[in-house]
């Protein structure tokens, strides 16, 4: 962990502090967003870890849905949550048997959704909106799944015409 950002901040250990997401300059009191208190974090990424490890869950994805939106609220370290989450989904995709590789980039889908990812995680916290935060995750596997298939054949229609393209030119 030497040499990244924030460095400094104990990366990888559990953060020590109350944290809060807000505007710049922001008060605990105005914040959008007060994850978990320190004390009960340890608890709380224990279950997590539970859950999300729980290969008895109906559905694998409805399952990441709520482990994803679970590991945002807890907000476990001082840094690099949202960049953490994020990796996990191919991460546990692959682990769950849905993917052959661990190569599926949901964060573009979050990138260009941007403003509804963000409300979907405060109504989570706000009015327990389970069904539409599930919604929103699922249709995002979906698009990016869509997403992956056309770059992939993109890719093959490209190595075929190079592929034709070498023979012409080594003859």
């Amino acid at each position: 962990m030497r040499g990244v950002r924030a460095q400094a901040e104990d990366p990888g250990g559990y953060r020590a502090d109350q944290n809060w997401i807000g505007a710049p300059g922001s008060t605990i009191d105005d914040a959008s967003f007060v994850p978990i208190a320190p004390e009960h974090l340890s608890a709380g990424m224990h279950a997590w870890m539970q859950y999300l490890n729980d290969e008895w869950q109906p559905d694998p994805i409805v399952q990441l849905a709520i482990a994803h939106v679970e590991f945002e609220a807890l907000h476990p370290f001082r840094d690099g949550n949202g960049r953490l989450g994020r990796m996990l989904i191919p991460l546990s995709l692959y682990r769950r048997g849905l993917l052959g590789k661990a190569n599926f980039y949901m964060s573009a889908y979050f990138e260009r959704h941007r403003d509804a990812y963000i409300e979907g995680l405060r109504a989570m916290s706000s009015h327990d909106a389970w069904t539409e935060w599930c919604r929103f995750f699922l249709d995002g596997v979906a698009d990016q799944a869509g997403e992956n298939e056309r770059r992939v054949r993109a890719m093959l229609a490209l190595y075929e015409r190079v592929k034709v393209d070498i023979v012409d030119r080594t003859r």
